[in-house]
C-alpha cells in the first residue's frame, strides 16, 4: 500500500473534514479561473481587440501560484483544527463517562447505607 504522507496533497485531499471540503472547490478554481481568463484573452487577440501583456500572464501565473500555496496552508491549518476539535470531544466524553461513573458510586453507596 502507498504511503500518503498527511501534508502532501493527496493526502490533504482524502483528509476527512473540514480540509477535504476547502481544497476540492479551491483547486479547481484557482486552476480553472486563469486559464478561462487566458483563453479570453488570447481570443480577443485573435479577433484584434485588444494586446496581451506579459505582465498580465506574469501576474494570473503569480495568482495562481499564491492561490493554491494559501489554500495549502489553509488546508493544513484547517486539518489541524479538525484534529483539535475531535480530540476536544473525545476528552469531553471521557470526562463526562468519568463524572457519571463517579454519580453512579455515590449513588450505590448511599443504597447500601440505606439497607
Amino acid at each position: 500500500m502507498l504511503h500518503r504522507h498527511p501534508d502532501s496533497p493527496v493526502g490533504l485531499l482524502t483528509d476527512r473534514g473540514s480540509t477535504e471540503t476547502l481544497l476540492r472547490w479551491a483547486i479547481p478554481f484557482f486552476v480553472s479561473g486563469p486559464i478561462v481568463l487566458v483563453l479570453g484573452q488570447l481570443w480577443g487577440q485573435q479577433a484584434n481587440l485588444y494586446d496581451i501583456n506579459v505582465g498580465v500572464a506574469l501576474l494570473l501565473m503569480t495568482m495562481t501560484i499564491l492561490g493554491c500555496g494559501m489554500s495549502w496552508a489553509a488546508a493544513v491549518r484547517l486539518r489541524d483544527l479538525d484534529r483539535l476539535r475531535d480530540c476536544s470531544a473525545d476528552d469531553l466524553t471521557q470526562s463526562n463517562a468519568t463524572e457519571r461513573t463517579g454519580e453512579l458510586a455515590n449513588t450505590a453507596t448511599q443504597l447500601y447505607a440505606l439497607v
